[in-house]
């Protein structure tokens, strides 16, 4: 027999972990019975008389008077029949539990205790059975935990409840406890520690089957007493992008990842509490969101001198994918059925003469696909008229949305700009495509992977924006999580424009990069038009704020693609960029992945679904067609680990490390900033540029 604690801070499912581990035959714990105490009482009672006989073994005469042939017998020589700790402690605890549990056999007993380390003395405890204490750290998403505990609060305020944390910062206070006990756990030398994730038990599998090993019995049916949703919903905490800023890092840094293994989460709680970190290591953030992709990512950083070689038949494969509109779709919005007829007719209206226009399908870059997709009648019906007709469906389609109460005006006046500035640089690309040859070009031709990298000497732009630099360093956190970041005007109309810092890049652009390389001789060139400097940290929540209160986050977190199709940009990194600064990385190719040209166009004009942080906010989906359910950060409302698709993008997606430190590449596939893990941060500069016919 031996001591089990169940541990972990309040509201993490320990009591309902408690009756599931009580369903086993071997194991009886009992709830808060707060063992090390009662057993410290002991001492004061019934091993008291042991205590004071200890003290004065050896003196005094049991006889009070001579007699011939009598013993003189000294206290030492009655000592051994007074009940004492070494020889009762282990008897009566068993007593205990066989009584009150009615079971026999039992292999472990013990208590649950959310408290464990205000409260347990661990060397009384091993020292009743000689060994080490076993000690199960349960753990629930913070943020989740969180949300309870805020619900609790909320019910004692008005009366309904009795919790004994009054506020949202002692709840915070004590959820750090939890963890730093944890850490404390591990390195204490008469404890055996595992832990677990409270979401983990919903669910047999890999961590119950090694909940068993550890504690050396069956434990499978454990699942059935976890019923319902695993996870629950945040909406006690009312999350807004102030709010977040009040919740530790470290807090919302392991919700975002807690969709991890158990081992995973474990050492990131480790190395976040421990005092002396550990060089190299590796965090559960890089390899929760670039986990499939870091195998080739570091293979190919031991080849710094070779191309990057990609496996042609994927690739040729990859570029003939169809995306489907629901991939770009917020969860409230894929069951969706829009019953509305005269609705329904504006939007297939509407729909058809997008298909006219431009064809059934485009590429991400809104180029035609390959095969033309009737390029002469294509030819014929894209002109300035047929946008015209297109965009007065569109105002048709929004005002019966807003007629009928389903959208507001300034939401339906947003969504009609975005569409109407998108189609028209679709119009505009497909027109350079028809009357200009774009096959040279690195990032428009069938071949290109939809990037290209260098290394340049970043020296001299960077001293040009030292003061920029030093004043981004020792800003403060915006309230909104926001990286931070400055924006540079590049154009010469501009009261703000930076001639010399606008030389410079246009030097590293045309000298180093050669942008307009494949373009010139067609009379097309790329401008300049803003930079834009970005520094992040692990402190930074901007990666989070497409559905801010959905947590933990997908492995394609941000994962995006940008809304024109006449954009380029430049990405440099002015500080090295290793895998836990959050590198830059693109998915290969995907900018010629195809799609319902439709469907593309209302992907990227409703840029107001991509910051709806709420589930509050998201109601007006249920509202909507699910065709204004789209958003182009696709990444934030992925379903990654269900996807045959979305696990193929994850695998190849590539991270810009190593020896090189610039990428130009197209936005309109699939690309994301970086999630930088603890210790990691990324000072970069990001160049825009626009694709002009000069003749």
């Amino acid at each position: 027999m031996n001591w089990l604690i169940i541990g972990g801070a309040a509201r993490s499912g320990t009591s309902a972990f408690l009756k599931a581990l009580n369903s086993r035959p071997d194991i009886f714990l009992i709830p808060e019975y707060y063992w090390s105490q009662q057993l410290h009482s002991l001492d004061k009672s019934i091993f008291k008389k042991y205590a004071s006989s200890l003290s004065k073994i050896n003196i005094g005469k049991v006889n009070n008077q001579e007699r011939p042939g009598s013993n003189t017998l000294l206290i030492k020589d009655f000592i051994e029949y007074i009940p004492s700790q070494d020889k009762c402690l282990r008897s009566i605890v068993e007593a205990i539990s066989y009584s009150c549990s009615g079971k026999t056999g039992l292999t472990y007993v013990g208590e649950k205790l959310p408290e464990y380390w205000n409260y347990v003395d661990f060397k009384k405890l091993s020292r009743v059975f000689g060994e080490k204490v076993k000690l199960i750290h349960i753990a629930r998403s913070p943020m989740h935990t969180l949300a309870s505990f805020a619900h609790r609060i909320s019910l004692s305020k008005n009366g309904n409840d009795r919790f004994r944390f009054s506020t949202f910062e002692k709840a915070i206070v004590h959820i750090l406890e939890s963890y730093k006990a944890y850490y404390a756990s591990c390195q204490h030398p008469l404890i055996d520690v595992h832990f677990i994730k409270y979401e983990s038990l919903f669910n047999e599998g890999k961590s119950i089957e090694e909940l068993g090993r550890f504690l050396n019995t069956n434990t499978a049916g454990i699942s059935e007493h976890f019923k319902g949703e695993k996870y629950g919903d945040l909406r006690n905490l009312n999350i807004s992008r102030g709010m977040i800023q009040a919740i530790p890092s470290k807090l919302i840094h392991l919700s975002s990842i807690w969709d991890s293994e158990e081992n995973l989460i474990s050492e990131e709680i480790k190395y976040l509490w421990s005092k002396n970190k550990e060089t190299g290591y590796t965090s559960a953030k890089i390899l929760w969101h670039y986990g499939k992709s870091m195998n080739s990512n570091l293979n190919q950083l031991k080849k710094d001198d070779q191309e990057i070689a990609f496996n042609t038949n994927t690739t040729s494969n990859k570029k003939e994918s169809r995306l489907c509109q629901s991939l770009f779709m917020h969860k409230e919005s894929l069951s969706i059925q829009f019953e509305n007829d005269e609705l329904k007719v504006l939007e297939k209206e509407l729909d058809d003469q997008i298909t006219t226009t431009f064809g059934h399908q485009t590429r991400l870059d809104g180029l035609r696909p390959q095969g033309n997709d009737g390029k002469n009648s294509i030819e014929e019906s894209c002109n300035d008229s047929s946008i015209g007709e297109i965009l007065q469906s569109l105002e048709r389609f929004l005002q019966c949305l807003t007629k009928l109460g389903n959208i507001d005006y300034k939401t339906a006046q947003s969504y009609s700009t975005n569409f109407s500035k998108n189609i028209k640089d679709l119009y505009r690309i497909r027109g350079i495509e028809l009357s200009k040859n774009l096959s040279n070009d690195v990032l428009f031709s069938r071949e290109s992977k939809g990037f290209d990298k260098f290394r340049i000497d970043t020296q001299r732009i960077a001293s040009l924006i030292q003061p920029e630099i030093k004043h981004l360093l020792e800003s403060p956190h915006s309230n909104e999580g926001l990286d931070r970041s400055l924006l540079m005007q590049l154009q010469s109309n501009r009261k703000d424009y930076r001639e010399e810092i606008h030389k410079e890049l246009e030097e590293i652009c045309n000298q180093k990069l050669e942008v307009n390389g494949g373009l010139i001789d067609e009379g097309l060139k790329y401008k300049l038009r803003t930079a834009t400097l970005h520094y992040s940290d692990n402190c930074d929540t901007h990666n989070y704020m497409t559905r801010l209160d959905d947590f933990p986050k997908p492995r394609l977190l941000n994962m995006h693609i940008d809304p024109l199709f006449t954009t380029r940009k430049v990405m440099i990194y002015l500080n090295n960029v290793t895998l836990k600064d959050g590198p830059f990385s693109y998915i290969p190719t995907s900018h010629q992945y195809k799609i319902e040209t439709a469907s593309l166009l209302k992907i990227k004009a409703f840029g107001k679904a991509n910051y709806w942080p709420s589930s509050r906010e998201r109601k007006i989906l249920n509202k909507l067609p699910n065709t204004l359910g789209l958003t182009n950060v696709f990444g934030s409302v992925s379903c990654d680990n269900n996807n045959e698709l979305w696990e193929q993008i994850a695998k190849d997606e590539f991270l810009f490390t190593g020896k090189d430190n610039c990428v130009v590449f197209s936005p309109c596939g699939m690309h994301r900033g970086g999630i930088v893990s603890p210790g990691g941060c990324r000072l970069a500069l990001q160049v825009i540029l626009d694709l002009e016919v000069i003749h």
